[in-house]
């Protein structure tokens, strides 16, 4: 047996090690966008964004988001907020803040048509937004984010400075609930420790010197924030707009990974730090938690189904038994040791990405209530009925409701 565990650490110290690496270097190599104005002689030479919302059920939250971007610095934008197929008064909290049905000015409310057989709801809204917006940036963002006034001015600068096809912010991750302190934060332990953001900033400088690396490979190493996506124009009619992930659950993360493979052939995507101009509250409840996370994690792995065990495995190896081994084992000096790079590459995500201390404090807790999201997201994708924003999709039948 101590033949065994002595394995067993060595393996596992590798395996944090390598994340601790992973997470710092992303972490220095994450760029933050700055509150700052583009520079540009004359607004009128400023290119046009189009700002789209698409918002189902969002009445109670919705007022927040229109009114941030309503008050934004830059000069030349819209901002078109899609009623998609509500149930409650979203559009009438859009018209009350002054956005008209009837296709003239500045601030805009479209109804949302039927969905078509084969496709989810927001992919569905986000193509409907798009072939409404008339500008040269198209900015997806969701309905329950709220702006700082720069916040569209500071994320055209960058996407402008750094030649982005895709600009993926990821907002200030507000959390009030014990749930959402405990499972939000752990979108940045799995994404960064994973994802080598750092190496994908370094291959677009010198793309052509990587075009031997295998196309599936590039696309396992991208992702991005749905929640603030920035594409050029010319870029979203390039990959196809939403029509090509019509029927993905996580599209935003099919977007993010469409672009990257791309790379070898001079794309750009960035993603980054937008705690200064923008804040989400994803969910409000343990029950849009459990929901919300259940209907990602698994079609995040497309189907892939030893990678999903896979990653889960290594994250249980590695994240969550060194602190059940504290507890069992007679000589703990070496899971001591794990804990320890564990809680420090916890501490640097914290620190780096203001997220919840009590995630970090109570992590082996939010590990196991990650699990236990994932086993149910898996489920779900046996059965393949899913409930999301009050709509039924059966993806065994292939069936649509609501």
């Amino acid at each position: 047996m101590e033949g065994f565990f002595g394995t067993y650490d060595v393996v596992v110290i590798g395996l944090l090690g390598l994340f601790l690496f992973n997470v710092v270097l992303n972490a220095i190599c994450f760029p933050t966008v700055k509150r700052q104005w583009v520079k540009r002689p004359l607004d009128s030479d400023l290119p046009r964004v189009s700002v789209l919302v698409p918002a189902r059920n969002e009445a109670h939250q919705l007022a927040h988001c229109l009114e941030s971007l309503s008050a934004q610095s830059y000069k030349n934008y819209e901002v078109i907020v899609l009623d998609d197929c509500s149930e409650d008064d979203t559009a009438g909290v859009a018209k009350e803040l002054g956005f008209r049905e009837d296709g003239k000015g500045r601030f805009q409310l479209i109804r949302g048509q039927a969905m078509p057989r084969g496709w989810v709801g927001k992919p569905w809204a986000c193509y409907q937004l798009s072939r409404q917006a008339s500008g040269d940036f198209l900015l997806f963002t969701d309905a329950d984010t709220v702006h700082h006034e720069t916040s569209v001015e500071s994320a055209v600068a960058m996407a402008l400075e750094k030649q982005t096809h895709l600009l993926s912010v990821w907002p200030h991750q507000v959390t009030v609930t014990w749930a959402e302190n405990l499972i939000i934060p752990m979108i940045y332990l799995l994404g960064l420790a994973f994802i080598p953001y750092w190496f994908l900033r370094f291959a677009q400088r010198s793309h052509k010197a990587f075009r031997w690396v295998p196309q599936w490979v590039w696309q396992r190493m991208g992702a991005a924030n749905g929640q603030y996506m920035l594409f050029t124009r010319d870029a979203y009619k390039q990959l196809g707009s939403h029509q090509l992930v019509k029927d993905n659950l996580v599209e935003d993360v099919m977007l993010g990974r469409e672009v990257t493979k791309r790379i070898p052939k001079g794309w750009r995507i960035l993603n980054a730090d937008g705690h200064r101009v923008v804040e989400c509250r994803m969910y409000r409840e343990f029950l849009e938690v459990w929901e919300g996370f259940s209907k990602n994690v698994r079609p995040a792995f497309e189907g892939r189904t030893l990678e999903f065990v896979g990653v889960g495995v290594i994250l249980a190896v590695t994240m969550f038994l060194p602190f059940i081994w504290f507890i069992v084992r007679e000589q703990p000096w070496l899971v001591t040791l794990q804990a320890q790079w564990i809680l420090l590459i916890r501490l640097v995500l914290t620190a780096r990405f203001h997220t919840s201390w009590a995630s970090l404090a109570l992590h082996p807790f939010a590990m196991l209530l990650s699990f236990v999201i994932a086993i149910n997201s898996w489920r779900q994708s046996l059965t393949g009925k899913i409930t999301w924003k009050r709509r039924q999709y059966d993806f065994a039948s292939g069936k649509r409701e609501g």
